[in-house]
C-alpha cells in the first residue's frame, strides 16, 4: 500500500547544453550567413565573364582554344579562396574584437564557412546562368533575394526564425542563410552534432543541384557568331 500510494518520477530533467541560451548571437550568426550568400555576387561575376553575348572577355574566351567549361571552372576556385578568406576575416572580427561567442569547435566553424562560400558562389552563378537577362537585373534578383533569407534566417527579427520553424518549418530547411546561421547556433548551444550535421548535409545537397543547374545551361550555350 506504502508503495501504490507514494509517486516515483521515473524522467530526470537534462539541460540541452552548457550554455545558456541567446538569441543575440543569432545575429551575428545570420551576418556570416549573409556574407557567404554575397559570394554569389562572384559567381554571377564569373558566369557573365564566358557569355559572349555579356562581355567581351567572354567572347574572347569562348573564342580561345581552352573549353570554356575549364577555363569557368579555374575562375571558380579562385572565387571561391578569396570569398571563403573575406569570410575568414569577419568570423575573426566577430570573435576577437567583438567578443562573440561561437563555441571551442573550430574546426566545425570552418568546415561551415566552407560550405556556406561555396553554396553563396554556387548560388550566384545558379541565377546568373538561368537568368535570360542583362547584368542589372540579374544583380537586382540576387540582392533581393539573398535579403529575404536573411530576413526568414532571423536576421532583421529574432523571432521570426522561430515563426518559420513553428509554422511552415520547410522554409527554414529550403533557406540556404537558415542553415549557415543554424550551424553555428546548434555548434553554440547543442551538446550533440545531430543538427550540425543535418544543416551540413543540406546545404551540401544545394550546392549540387546549384552546381549541376549551371553546369547544364552553360554546356548548352552555343553562339552563332562572335
Amino acid at each position: 500500500m506504502n508503495s501504490i500510494s507514494n509517486r516515483t518520477d521515473y524522467l530526470k530533467e537534462v539541460a540541452a547544453s552548457k550554455s545558456a541560451p541567446d538569441t543575440t548571437v543569432n545575429y551575428f550568426y545570420t551576418l556570416i550567413a549573409m556574407a557567404c550568400l554575397y559570394g554569389s555576387f562572384w559567381g554571377l561575376k564569373e558566369v557573365v565573364a564566358i557569355q559572349a553575348n555579356l562581355s567581351p572577355q567572354g567572347a574572347r574566351v569562348n573564342m580561345a582554344p581552352t573549353h570554356k567549361l575549364k577555363v569557368f571552372f579555374a575562375s571558380m576556385s579562385a572565387t571561391t579562396t578569396v570569398q571563403l578568406g573575406e569570410i575568414f576575416l569577419l568570423l575573426g572580427y566577430l570573435i576577437f574584437i567583438l567578443k562573440v561567442n561561437f563555441g571551442s569547435q573550430l574546426g566545425y566553424i570552418a568546415l561551415t564557412c566552407i560550405i556556406g562560400t561555396i553554396t553563396g558562389v554556387t548560388f550566384g552563378t545558379c541565377i546568373a546562368s538561368i537568368i535570360k537577362k542583362g547584368e542589372g537585373i540579374k544583380i537586382a534578383i540576387l540582392i533581393a533575394v539573398t535579403n529575404v533569407m536573411s530576413f526568414l534566417a532571423g536576421m532583421m527579427y529574432d523571432k521570426m526564425k522561430y515563426i518559420i520553424s513553428t509554422n511552415v518549418p520547410i522554409l527554414g530547411y529550403i533557406n540556404p542563410a537558415n542553415l549557415i546561421s543554424d550551424c553555428f547556433y546548434s555548434l553554440y548551444y547543442y551538446n550533440t552534432h545531430t543538427q550540425f550535421f543535418t544543416d551540413i548535409i543540406l546545404l551540401c545537397v544545394f550546392n549540387v543541384i546549384f552546381s549541376m543547374m549551371t553546369y547544364f545551361v552553360l554546356r548548352r550555350q552555343k553562339y552563332a557568331s562572335l
